[in-house]
């Protein structure tokens, strides 16, 4: 027989913890209780653990009232409020609390980790990841097959231009040396000193530094591109 109404389910062993609920059809609900906690997939973990450990003899089944379907959360506040239920997580009627297991919990966070990787199942492509890895740190994704401008270009050109060796001296690319400047190299590698004509020559040389290279004369035509390329420099700056 159909009935609708309020139901409780109570401990033998601990009569002072009860669940109340209500539904259209309280046999129906009583029989779907008893079977989601013999599956121990129950959603109110509290009495899963009690029925865990205390057995399915300890609960107890009654209707506490009959009553019209469309009376049902009215009345089953007042019971709620009446009774103060230890197996109800949730003191309001009508609304279902679950608490979630350790291992959904777990579950749950590696699922969310794999974001990045999988999307209901289905596996991302590298550059699907690569924007993702990008978003999540912050960076707008690169723009991909985007041209670089002249400026850009002789940007980095001139960047280039000078490197550092080992000891931290700047060498100019695709500069020669001059047989004053060798002969006082290979003299400080034998660990002779500089004669005094040496020394007056490198004083000499250095006299007419320009631009970093030491002792080097510029002809005409490439004083005039050095000219540019300074214009250039200073337009894209």
């Amino acid at each position: 027989m159909k009935v609708s109404g309020i139901y409780r389910i109570q401990s033998l062993i601990k009569p002072n913890r009860c669940y109340i609920g209500s539904s259209s059809n309280v046999h129906k609900r009583w029989y779907n209780h008893k079977r989601e906690l013999k599956l121990n997939k129950h959603q109110n973990q509290i009495l899963q653990n009690h029925y865990n450990k205390y057995g399915s003899e300890d609960l107890v089944f009654t209707i506490l009232l009959g009553c019209e379907i469309n009376d049902l959360i009215k009345i089953e506040q007042y019971f709620i409020d009446t009774y103060d239920p230890f197996f109800n997580v949730c003191k309001t009627a009508g609304k279902i609390a679950r608490i979630l297991s350790k291992e959904t919990l777990l579950k749950m966070s590696k699922s969310h980790k794999g974001l990045n990787t999988w999307i209901k199942g289905r596996k991302l492509k590298e550059d699907q990841k690569r924007n993702i890895s990008e978003k999540l740190k912050g960076r707008p994704a690169p723009n991909k097959g985007k041209k670089m401008s002249d400026e850009t270009k002789l940007k980095m050109s001139l960047s280039k231009m000078g490197n550092s060796n080992s000891k931290g001296n700047q060498t100019f690319l695709g500069h020669n040396h001059s047989e004053e400047t060798k002969q006082i190299i290979r003299e400080k590698k034998l660990g002779t000193k500089m004669s005094d004509e040496a020394k007056k020559k490198m004083s000499e040389s250095r006299k007419g530094e320009k631009n970093g290279f030491y002792g080097k004369v510029h002809s005409e035509e490439t004083k005039k591109k050095i000219s540019e390329a300074n214009k250039k420099i200073k337009n894209v700056a």
